[in-house]
């Protein structure tokens, strides 16, 4: 009875993978109608980009041998004797939490991994050396699979600074609003979707809270990257249907070609070797460590003392935009070789200084002065009306936000604007911690166009320009009248030249009070007066963060 069902269940199997595998399946149908184009496109995108690295530079002569572009590296084995039974039980043999299903769609992503993108694996390989064991370790944490680690291989070729048409950034590609949401610091100087290690720590929690959500992860997978909403669509599509394979065709089409592709990679990741593939070793310095640093610092001054390269600090430091980090209460890590770690505490105070010195001549003077103002959209407002209002192009504004040409703005839309204030000596932080206060780089004003002063509206701005300057004419005359006069009668008339610039005394301290409104906190309250929380708590006697709405809180500014 036993030997008939183990023949019952042999033949069962059997018949599914003729079925499976037949040419006449649905699969087959389906991979004979797939466009690889954008997944090749994208990938060659960030490959190509990726060639650029410092490292990839450095050891440029093996670059330049191993890695030519259409270079045949599949010269031992031939694809088309590699039967499907091969990649199926080396599929099986792996251990995974992941299902790795096998049809033809996923052959085809093989196939196109050996034939079109075969000058790339040994780049893959290589830069895996240097990422996956921080990846695992990372991915292990959240309890989400360590064969994930495979999904950045897809999404940016393992090329920290990919940037995607739609925006998404780093090796995790994630979009601006997502990456906020899981707590990447996104600003003028600083983008930490860039950052490899703060990066996989978002990625694994975005990874584990998507599989709570469908607890398949298959569908977790599809949902990174076409988002839930489309997941959930094409399972209502789908009747109900909760495998990926079953929801396959009613997925946006790059989320169908999205898993076979991470299935395409965990195999050929794990399996290179027997297509006749060998990976030739980068020299990147996996012994790096980090220091914090509260003041600004520009790399040319880490180069000037530490004697490390630019482009070595960008390559290990890619979330600072400008070769610059700011100054900031909480710090910043800069990521250095492990043997320039005690060389540049040994310099740094001569760093900051340097660096002080050489901000009021850089391009980051320029964008140091930037204030960010988030602006609530009102009923009828169009991009153009807002720009105006600014000071401000509408073209960047639609750059700022990731809006189309034809985008039309809603009411209650929030829009970032960056608006410059005026950069002087009096504003860079002095080694003896006197300062005055520049506009905060990542200070969030919420405006409306009500809260505009007339002369910041449009129509006015030119009006109040022109009186202004009638208002210099007369101040010059009068100047000019009044040193003619001391020329001519020095011992009446002494020149008050000398009064006109002494130092104004200092305004008393204003003391506003704030009442609490619904959604509020002390950060945002802070950043709307320009002040900070633990003073509010100071002033209000407040023993921790809560708030309630209603309550009356004194500002003192």
């Amino acid at each position: 009875m036993k030997s008939r069902n183990i023949r019952g269940i042999i033949l069962s199997v059997a018949l599914l993978l003729a079925t499976l595998f037949s040419p006449s399946s649905a699969f087959s149908q389906v991979i004979e109608n797939t466009d690889m184009d954008y997944f090749i496109n994208a990938y060659t995108a960030n490959y190509d980009s990726l060639l650029h690295h410092y490292y990839f530079r450095k050891n440029k002569q093996l670059v330049n041998s191993k890695y030519k572009l259409g270079s045949p590296a599949t010269e031992k084995v031939d694809f088309e004797t590699v039967t499907d039974s091969m990649i199926y039980r080396r599929l099986l043999s792996l251990n995974t939490k992941v299902p790795l299903e096998y049809n033809p769609i996923v052959r085809g992503y093989v196939s196109m991994y050996l034939k079109k993108m075969n000058h790339s694996i040994d780049v893959m390989l290589s830069m895996a050396e240097y990422y996956f064991p921080m990846f695992e370790e990372v991915l292990d944490k959240y309890g989400v699979p360590c064969e994930l680690k495979y999904l950045a291989i897809i999404e940016s070729a393992l090329n920290t600074n990919a940037v995607s048409k739609a925006g998404a950034t780093g090796l995790w590609q994630f979009m601006m609003q997502t990456g906020r949401n899981y707590d990447l610091e996104i600003n003028t100087f600083v983008d930490e979707r860039r950052d490899p290690l703060k990066a996989t720590h978002a990625a694994a929690r975005y990874l584990r809270d998507l599989n709570r959500i469908y607890n398949n992860w298959p569908l977790a997978i599809a949902s990174y990257n076409c988002g839930p909403g489309n997941v959930n669509k094409a399972i209502a599509r789908s009747g109900g249907a909760r495998s990926f394979w079953g929801v396959y065709s009613y997925l946006p089409r790059e989320t169908r070609g999205y898993i076979p592709a991470y299935i395409a990679a965990v195999y050929m990741m794990n399996f290179y070797g027997l297509h006749g593939l060998h990976p030739k070793h980068i020299s990147i310095p996996t012994a790096n460590d980090t220091v914090v640093v509260h003041k600004d610092v520009d790399f040319a001054s880490v180069q000037k003392y530490v004697g490390i390269s630019i482009d070595e600090l960008k390559n290990l430091n890619p979330q600072y935009k400008l070769q610059f980090i700011p100054q900031s209460e909480k710090g910043y890590a800069l990521r250095l070789p492990t043997n320039k770690i005690n060389v540049f505490l040994k310099y740094q105070d001569s760093i900051y200084s340097h660096s002080r010195d050489s901000l009021l001549n850089s391009a980051v003077k320029e964008w140091k002065s930037v204030k960010t103002i988030t602006h609530r959209v009102r009923k009828n407002e169009t991009v153009g009306r807002v720009a105006e209002m600014y000071g401000v192009s509408a073209a960047d504004i639609r750059r700022w936000n990731n809006l189309s040409k034809k985008a039309k703005l809603k009411s209650g839309q929030r829009l970032i604007i960056y608006k410059k204030t005026q950069i002087t000596k009096d504003t860079i932080k002095s080694d003896n911690n006197e300062t005055t206060k520049i506009a905060p780089k990542d200070s969030i004003v919420v405006a409306d166009t009500n809260d505009l002063k007339p002369t910041e509206k449009s129509g006015s701005s030119r009006n109040s320009t022109k009186k202004q300057g009638k208002e210099e004419k007369k101040v010059t005359v009068a100047k000019n009248d009044t040193v003619q006069n001391t020329e001519t009668n020095k011992k009446e008339e002494p020149a008050p030249k000398t009064e006109t610039k002494k130092t104004p005394a200092k305004p008393a301290a204003k003391t506003i009070t704030h009442t609490v409104k619904s959604g509020e906190n002390l950060f945002r309250i802070a950043q709307k007066y320009n002040t900070t929380v633990d003073k509010i708590k100071k002033d209000n006697n407040l023993k921790n963060d809560n708030i309630t709405v209603g309550r009356k809180l004194v500002i003192k500014k």
